[in-house]
């Protein structure tokens, strides 16, 4: 039995410690957010009332739905929807050439199931890597690191983060990862999520606009599955946009964005229930490796930096990089 250290509890470094803890092996996620999922992000909210608060309503901040195309990602979502965490998106308003599903009731169930069994510890940013003769150590200056960190020792390394994350760490220990990973260029999203009080008529429960530089996506949350009241709006701008105003304040991003859909669809939306917005800095990489991990000995990297942006591609590089540490002795 071998130990591992994976850097990143999204989608794919959790894809890669199911492979390694069902081969047998001792398997430790360390995360800097609060909770499990990366992207697979959702944002709970309520507002207040008279009489109190509204029941608690979500918005998915991230990753809007998923396809599937390789035949154990395929498996995997028939086994999510099974586990009640997901169900299919139809959509009357376009003809869809793969079935879109989500997670119910909101994206990051998906990963809540997947962060079962796994140990996970989060609120913890690794900020040093230490080779030592018995393996490798890692050192927090997070101040909610947990004590016992500096004890540990691990055989094997996995990064699953964002390229420009995983780099700094990497750059003293693997000059063949690093110099692969400073070929991909990771591009930032601006998120705008609203609700609203009263009703909100879209003409279509989401778009992809294809010839707009400012908008390339947005949706009505409450028609995704699983969802309900209240009405919810999730607007999310193209790469360039968001790389132009990425330092802008929230405040501003959302003005812009609000302002922009209406003239964009032609539809004045009702008044504002609540408004927030979540920028990514790392979204997706403009182009990926096109490999389905990275390996240097006992440091490994996997994610959207090897085979690409899409939820699928995240699952399928961490689980096949989990299938290749489970055979090496």
């Amino acid at each position: 039995m071998s130990t591992f250290a994976i850097i990143g509890a999204g989608l794919s470094g959790m894809a890669c410690a199911h492979v390694l803890q069902d081969a047998g092996h001792s398997v430790t996620l360390f995360d800097k957010a609060r909770g499990p999922g990366g992207r697979m992000a959702s944002r709970r909210r309520q507002w207040p009332l008279a009489d109190g608060l509204t029941p608690p309503f979500t918005f998915d901040i991230g990753a809007q739905f998923l396809t599937a195309r390789d035949d154990a990602f395929r498996a995997q979502c028939a086994q999510w929807a099974e586990q009640g965490v997901m169900a299919q998106w139809d959509d009357p308003d376009h003809q869809a050439h793969e079935t879109r599903w989500v997670g119910i009731p909101r994206m990051s169930a998906i990963t809540r199931q997947m962060a079962e069994g796994l140990e996970i510890v989060d609120d913890c940013r690794i900020s040093a890597l230490h080779r030592e003769a018995e393996g490798w150590r890692l050192t927090s200056d997070d101040p909610e690191a947990p004590q016992t960190l500096g004890s540990q020792v691990f055989d094997q390394v996995v990064f699953a983060t964002p390229s420009p994350q995983s780099i700094p760490l990497l750059s003293a220990h693997s000059s063949t990862l690093t110099q692969a990973l400073q070929q991909v260029e990771m591009l930032p999203c601006w998120t705008v999520y609203i609700a609203f009080d009263q009703l909100l008529p879209l003409d279509r429960e989401w778009d992809q606009p294809e010839h707009d530089d400012v908008i390339q996506w947005w949706a009505g949350e409450h028609h995704k599955p699983g969802r309900g009241e209240p009405p919810r709006l999730i607007i999310q701008a193209t790469a360039q946009w968001s790389q132009t105003h990425l330092e802008e304040d929230p405040e501003t991003i959302q003005t812009q964005l609000v302002e922009h859909w209406q003239a964009l669809t032609g539809q004045a939306l009702p008044a504002i229930g609540l408004i927030g917005a979540h920028r990514w800095r790392y979204a997706k990489p403009q182009q990926a490796l096109g490999v389905d991990w990275l390996n240097d000995g006992s440091l490994s990297v996997c994610g959207d930096a090897c085979l690409g942006g899409r939820v699928e591609s995240a699952w399928c590089s961490g689980h096949r990089l989990g299938q290749h540490l489970s055979t090496q002795e």
